[in-house]
This record gives C-alpha cells, sequence and structure tokens, in this order.
C-alpha cells in the first residue's frame, strides 16, 4: 500500500489518475472493502494506518481516481518495469516510510456505534493501552525473556526452515490449527516464560526454596524441566518421541533444544526428496507439542500435588505418552467427518500424518478413518 499511496502523492490532484496494480490485497480494499475498515475503525488491521491515509487522499483528490487489477498475462513492459525498481528499492532498503499526514477533515477517526462490537471496542480498549504504555516505557511491552525465547525460535526456524520468522510469524504460531487450545496456552506462557517456576518465587518470603529443582538443586527453569531434569519424566518421553520418529521417518532422533520446542508451530519437515511434506511436519508437531506439554504436566503432579514425595514410574510414564498420542490420533480419525465442518480435518491429511506410525500398519485398510481401534506403533507395557 505504501507505493500506492506514494502514487497519490505524485499525482496531480486535478488531473484523473489510474493505479494499476498487481497486488489483490490492494485492489480488494481500494475498490470497496475499505468502507467496512473505516467503519470499524481499522482496529487491529494490518497497514491499517497506511490503509486509512490511502483512502484518505484519495477523498482529497478533485479529479477521478481508477483502480486497474493488472497480472502476467495483461501487465505491459511499464508495468513490468515499475515492478522491477519496486523490489530492488525493497531488497536495497530504501523504501521512504509511507507519509501519512492528511488534513482531518478527509480521515474519519473512530469506530461507527452501529458497527461496533465487544470484541472490536475490548481490541480498541487494548491498542490504546498498549500505545499509552509505549509511550512511557517502550520496553515494557518486550520483556527481557520473551526477547530471550524470540530469539533462540528464530534462530531454530531459521536452521530448520533455512528462514528467520517475523514476530508476527512467531505470535501468528501459537495459534496453529494442529496444535489443542490448552497446548497452545501452554505454548504462549512458555514463549513469554510466564510459568512460575524459578525465578519467579526469587524473594518471596516463605516460598524462596520453590526456586530451585529439588533432585538436581539448580535453578527450575522450563528448560531444565523440560529437558534437563532428573527425575523420571522428561528423558523418557523424549526417548518414545525419538522411537515413533525414527519407525515413521527411518532415521536417527538426534534429540531437541528449547528453541525447536518453541518454534515448533513455524517448523516445516522435509521428506526424502528435501521437499516441505505436510503429513511429516503435522507428525512432528503433534509429536513435540504433545510431549512437552506431557513433561509439564508430569512435573505438576509431582511437585505440586505430591509434593516431591513421588515419582512417577517408568511403565506410567511410557502408558501416559502412548495413551496421549492415541487419543490424539483418534481425534483426528473422528475430525476427518463431515458433522465437524469448519473443524473438519482433510482425511488425506490425517492419514499422511500417521503413515509409518500405527500399529499393525500392513493389515489395516488404505482409509482406516472409520476403523475403530487404530493405535500407534508402540504398544502400552
Amino acid at each position: 500500500m505504501s507505493f500506492h499511496n506514494a502514487a497519490i502523492d505524485r499525482a496531480d490532484k486535478t488531473e484523473p489518475l489510474t493505479i494499476r496494480t498487481e497486488s489483490k490485497y490492494a485492489a480488494q480494499i481500494l475498490d470497496g472493502k475499505w468502507q467496512k475498515l473505516e467503519d470499524q475503525g481499522y482496529i487491529g488491521v494490518k497497514n491499517g494506518e497506511i490503509i486509512r491515509t490511502t483512502v484518505a487522499k484519495i477523498r482529497q483528490r478533485q479529479a477521478e481516481t481508477y483502480l486497474l487489477q493488472v497480472d502476467n498475462k495483461t501487465a505491459t513492459e511499464n508495468d513490468r518495469t515499475a515492478k522491477k525498481k519496486a523490489n530492488e528499492a525493497l531488497e536495497s532498503g530504501t523504501v521512504n516510510e509511507a507519509n501519512t499526514e492528511i488534513p482531518a477533515q478527509y480521515c474519519i477517526s473512530g469506530v461507527k456505534l452501529k458497527t461496533i462490537t465487544q470484541r472490536t471496542a475490548t481490541k480498541a480498549i487494548r491498542i490504546q493501552k498498549m500505545r499509552s504504555v509505549q509511550r512511557k516505557n517502550p520496553e515494557k511491552l518486550r520483556r527481557r525473556k520473551t526477547k530471550i525465547n524470540s530469539q533462540l525460535i528464530r534462530q531454530a526456524v531459521a536452521t530448520m526452515n533455512g528462514k528467520t520468522p517475523t514476530d508476527s510469524q512467531i505470535w501468528k504460531s501459537c495459534k496453529c490449527p494442529d496444535i489443542p487450545m490448552k497446548i497452545r496456552q501452554f505454548m504462549w506462557k512458555l514463549i513469554h516464560d510466564a510459568q512460575m517456576v524459578g525465578d519467579y518465587w526469587t524473594g518471596k518470603s516463605n516460598v524462596e526454596d520453590r526456586e530451585m529443582c529439588k533432585t538436581c538443586r539448580v535453578t527450575e527453569t522450563m528448560e531444565h524441566i523440560l529437558l534437563k531434569c532428573k527425575e523420571p519424566g522428561q528423558e523418557e518421553v523424549w526417548q518414545l518421541v525419538g522411537d515413533l520418529w525414527n519407525m515413521k521417518r527411518a532415521e536417527r532422533w538426534n534429540g531437541i533444544d528449547i528453541g525447536t520446542i518453541l518454534g515448533s508451530g513455524l517448523i516445516r519437515r522435509r521428506n526424502h526428496e528435501g521437499k516441505s511434506d505436510e503429513g511429516l511436519t503435522r507428525f512432528w508437531r503433534i509429536l513435540v507439542t504433545e510431549a512437552a506439554y506431557l513433561v509439564w504436566k508430569l512435573r505438576n503432579e509431582r511437585v505440586i500435588e505430591h509434593g516431591n514425595n513421588k515419582s512417577h514410574t517408568m511403565n506410567e510414564i511410557h502408558n501416559r505418552f502412548i495413551a496421549t498420542l492415541n487419543t490424539r490420533l483418534t481425534f483426528d480419525r473422528i475430525q476427518t467427518r463431515d458433522k465437524w465442518d469448519r473443524k473438519k480435518i482433510s482425511k488425506g491429511l490425517v492419514l499422511a500424518t500417521w503413515r509409518g506410525a500405527r500399529h499393525d500398519e500392513k493389515n489395516l485398510p488404505g482409509d482406516w478413518t472409520r476403523e475403530s481401534g487404530v493405535l500407534v506403533g508402540i504398544r502400552p507395557v
């Protein structure tokens, strides 16, 4: 939208203007969607301020403004030259920030009363509070540990995907549909380091001992709980994850680190041909997030419910994890049915997700989504 904004700035306000664009997004907004966004005050809209400015500048013009969407077939030589120059400017970082200054009479502010909803109002209040905090203390919006965890995610995802994610992509991954709501909430807290462990208890009278892991005698961080604690739980669960991954992928499990767990909603897995594999990615994502959440639950049962006086047995840990995955497989199988409507999962995706990781797979039909009793390839003990 910045380029459209700049084009309007340079054009004579008294002469007709035709804007040619390949952007479907810009065409949809400037062709009428802007009215709905304006009624809602552009609240929570990406690039909302630029869209508001562009619409206001079109209003300010004294002559007609036309928008023409072009594609590869209809693009002229001038269109291709303009696109090339725009891409070069973006790559070189020489694009100036969009001019968002406009006379107040051309810019409608606020939300239209008859269109406002509770959701829109709540979002508007949050945005106002965030802006207020940002003006007073910009660093307060980004906690130190959140910054550290975000950097760990970037490094892990860049290593696995070959591309570094943006902040927006990191937070969007917390809403990944492959991950159940309760685990999404857990992952969100994990990135923010919001669980009440370790340093959280420092300086709190009568409970300072909660800062330490009673078994390992070190500060109990989430990384320690999920990957390093010597108490029965994490090591056994990740061993099972490795066994199932080896069964599915026929390759050695090389372990996992905290950045990879945090970035599991973004990481893509590739098949033996080096191509991104949706089923493999989904299976890996389910394995990692379910494992991390189970390790966290086992820790809470041991520390909170049993006061560090009772550890889980190896058989119990094994059976809990296998039961978790069997439940997940069953839900996947059920959600291929039409009654789930928008929450329905593609049958092909479910088959691809669990292919190679089921018990007695050679005796299962090609489409086992209507078969009860389908289990993962490792049996309870």
